[in-house]
């Protein structure tokens, strides 16, 4: 999971140590039409970590 999000949300070397992923809480990703991630969001919000920065 760690090596997918550092792929699709570009993270770098050095910040992919700090990423946090919860167990057990699903995060939905929606893409563009050209496979650009348009937005993500976990599934249970009060358990959620903060996202990447997306921009």
């Amino acid at each position: 999971m760690r090596a997918l999000c550092k792929y699709l949300f570009k993270i770098s070397d050095e910040e992919i140590n700090s990423l946090e992923i919860p167990t057990g809480n699903p995060m939905i990703i929606n893409f563009t039409d050209n496979l650009k991630i348009d937005n993500a969001k976990y599934l249970d919000k009060e358990r959620a970590k903060p996202i990447i920065n997306l921009d």
